[in-house]
């Protein structure tokens, strides 16, 4: 809901973050720590000097509701047409404010959060093929592609750290 984050580097704190999970075991956790609160530390810093864009209270609470609905159903076959439906708006204008909102689209929102999920099992030691299905894709070649765009390595290399 905010404008000119790009002056924020949260993008350069979130790589940070995920690259944290590339270290070795021992620091880790420390690393993952690190990041965390300075990632959270920037977002506060944002929150105090930025003001929301303006957004209805209806088209932001929408956007909530879709939020809640895509973090709920992951592993569901979810589609632009039947998020537009389910809340009775249009798909344009459905990605148009999900855009503005969160930075991404409803899709490429999906697949980030179907990839950290994976990622997630993949860490908890499920083969590739059951973080696939487990996680919401349906194939194994898309999952393939949008972890490796994802993380910039493929699922098997990440299973080895």
């Amino acid at each position: 809901f905010y404008e000119h984050t790009e002056n924020y580097n949260l993008l350069f704190y979130l790589e940070n973050l995920v690259a944290s999970q590339k270290q070795p075991p021992e620091i880790r956790t420390q690393y993952f720590d690190i990041y965390t609160s300075a990632l959270l530390a920037q977002i506060n810093l944002m929150g105090q000097a930025l003001r929301p864009s303006p957004v209805t209270t209806s088209s932001s609470q929408t956007i909530a509701d879709v939020l809640d609905y895509l973090n709920g159903n992951l592993t569901e076959n979810i589609t632009l047409d039947q998020l537009a439906e389910r809340f009775f708006i249009s798909k344009h204008y459905l990605n148009r404010a999900f855009k503005k909102a969160t930075g991404t689209t409803v899709i490429d929102y999906l697949i980030y959060k179907r990839t950290l999920k994976a990622r997630q099992l993949l860490y908890n030691g499920y083969s590739a093929n059951d973080a696939c299905l487990m996680s919401g894709f349906g194939d194994y070649s898309t999952f393939y592609r949008a972890y490796r765009k994802t993380f910039g390595c493929g699922p098997l290399q990440d299973m080895k750290h």
